[in-house]
């Protein structure tokens, strides 16, 4: 089971909702619902996860960080962003693979 998969399960289970409920809410089938929480299907979309989280009284920032990770995929937008920060995001993106555990290690230690 996915660590996102079992935050939905055990958030609807403790408020007492069904697979039913959820998806009715979400717009959903319960199939789907079940499949995501046991990790047959990618976590809900972006677009879905603030709904999923109001409804389970969950945090949305944290839902979608863990549908980022177990989709493999995060999104930054640097729009508004300063141009540093800018600059920063294209050279990790561009330097992704490349980079080593060490590097992400002290990455991650500087943030």
């Amino acid at each position: 089971m996915s660590k996102f998969g079992n935050s939905i399960r055990e958030a609807r289970n403790d408020m007492g909702m069904s697979l039913e409920d959820l998806a009715g809410v979400i717009g959903v089938s319960k199939v789907y619902v079940c499949d995501v929480e046991r990790g047959k299907r990618k976590p809900f979309t972006q677009r879905r996860i603030p709904l999923v989280a109001e409804t389970l009284n969950l945090d949305p920032v944290e839902l979608a960080k863990q549908a980022a990770i177990e989709r493999g995929h995060v999104e930054l937008a640097v729009v508004k962003q300063r141009p540093s920060q800018a600059r920063l995001a294209a050279a990790l993106a561009h330097s992704w693979d490349a980079i080593d555990e060490d590097a992400v290690d002290k990455l991650i230690g500087a943030l």
